[in-house]
């Protein structure tokens, strides 16, 4: 049921219940006091499910794992104009020149030893002449696209303190015509800041922290909180539109879809609300939590669950196919012009076909890896959407997906007949792969 109106913040803490977003899963926390063997990596490793945990943390909404100096992200790409930019786990941004082979160093931030920056954990956004970067260090990074300065054109803006146990989680949205940018922050904040100034233009309270990176469109800023909510919001004035409750906390990122807004929760849910006025038009459950943002094209939403499954749904919610993974899915899938591409935590990345759930291709494995970060593609028309393909050699970025692991490599995979790995390169040592 959607409703109106906000309440103040209810502040608690519960430091180090977990020590980064990847030790406590879904499978950690179920109602029934079983136990199983482990197996898998570190997010969903599947022990005794204990009932006490899910108490404590679904019954403090407002409360969170504790993201303090010692954690270190994940590693988001993004990419354009021949050049990838990406959040490392050493702390720092930075940008490589991309021709399809190999791939060089553009620019670093901050310099030399200095790792301010802590880490990210979600996808920078490109601007016209910058590149905005949450942080865990608390600060939101405008950095110059040519240099990845933060002075000149560039800025930078503290809007939590991590030494209160508050970090930057989510990731930046922006509008490139009223050129606003949108943060959500653990302190309950959504702000909207001037893109090119920084200057705070309005801020607005949920009742929980904001993990969710928000979705715009037509003027309306879309977010989730650990409050459990979906809100709406006027983006000039941050005025509330509506609010919706669901039964779990809100970290995936919201995807407007054929007037409706499509979140998952973790309740286990993915929700279709209407766009206008938040009604909930269909639910459809999964297995476990669902932690990635849902995709789509004019046929069909996909959505990845922690159960391992990736879901294909029509307009009504009702499920047009399902593929197991064998492993949660927390990364955010893509579309590409051959299909689906759907990466899970194990480190495997499939190709399925849109219509069916088919697997295209043989899977492509990183070895002894994980990715949690979103995948990224050049974003591409409906029209591009076939088995087609578009292009035919490495040096344009359309039909690649990028990927960024958590041993802080960073992969661009061509998928064409069969999937290639064009170049990989070493964040750590700032080269590439050996």
């Amino acid at each position: 049921m959607s409703t109106m109106g906000g309440q103040g913040p209810r502040p608690c803490h519960i430091t180090n219940l977990i020590n980064n977003l990847g030790s406590v899963s879904p499978s950690h926390i179920q109602t029934s006091t079983t136990c199983e063997k482990p197996t898998g990596h570190s997010l969903i490793r599947s022990v005794c499910r204990i009932s006490v945990l899910l108490v404590i943390l679904m019954g403090v909404i407002g409360c969170t794992p504790h993201l303090g100096s010692d954690t270190r992200g994940w590693t988001p790409v993004t990419a354009a104009d021949d050049v990838v930019y990406a959040g490392t786990r050493e702390g720092k941004v930075i940008a490589l020149y991309d021709d399809g082979s190999v791939p060089t160093v553009k620019w670093v931030f901050p310099s030399g030893d200095d790792t301010t920056v802590s880490g990210t954990f979600y996808t920078p956004v490109i601007g016209n002449d910058l590149i905005y970067v949450t942080a865990v260090d608390g600060f939101v990074y405008a950095l110059e696209k040519d240099t990845g300065r933060s002075d000149g054109r560039g800025w930078k803006r503290e809007l939590v303190d991590p030494d209160e146990g508050q970090s930057l989680v989510a990731g930046p949205a922006l509008d490139t015509l009223r050129q606003i940018l949108i943060v959500g922050s653990e302190n309950g904040y959504l702000y909207a800041l001037d893109a090119v100034s920084s200057e705070e233009l309005w801020r607005f309270k949920a009742d929980g922290k904001i993990w969710t990176t928000p979705e715009i469109s037509n003027g309306i800023v879309y977010f989730g909180s650990h409050d459990k909510n979906i809100y709406a919001l006027d983006i000039s004035t941050g005025k509330e539109k509506w609010r919706t409750a669901t039964d779990g906390v809100i970290v995936a990122k919201p995807f407007v879809w054929n007037d409706l807004v499509i979140v998952g929760s973790f309740d286990r849910k993915v929700y279709a609300l209407d766009s206008r006025y938040g009604e909930i038009q269909w639910e459809f459950e999964t297995k476990n939590w669902i932690w990635g943002s849902a995709i789509g094209n004019n046929r069909s939403v996909f959505v990845g669950s922690m159960d391992g499954n990736v879901y294909s749904l029509d307009n009504n919610g009702v499920a047009q196919w399902s593929h197991e993974l064998g492993s949660p899915i927390v990364s955010t899938p893509v579309l590409v012009p051959r299909g689906l591409v759907v990466a899970s935590i194990d480190g495997k990345l499939t190709l399925l076909e849109t219509a069916t759930g088919d697997t295209v291709t043989a899977s492509l494995t990183l070895p002894d890896d994980e990715i949690k970060a979103p995948l990224y593609t050049i974003p591409l028309d409906e029209s591009d959407l076939s088995t087609t393909g578009v292009q035919a050699s490495g040096g344009n970025q359309r039909e690649s997906v990028f990927i960024g692991s958590q041993e802080g490599t960073i992969l661009r995979i061509q998928i064409k007949s069969v999937q290639s790995q064009l170049w990989c390169f070493d964040t750590k040592e700032k080269e590439p792969c050996g």
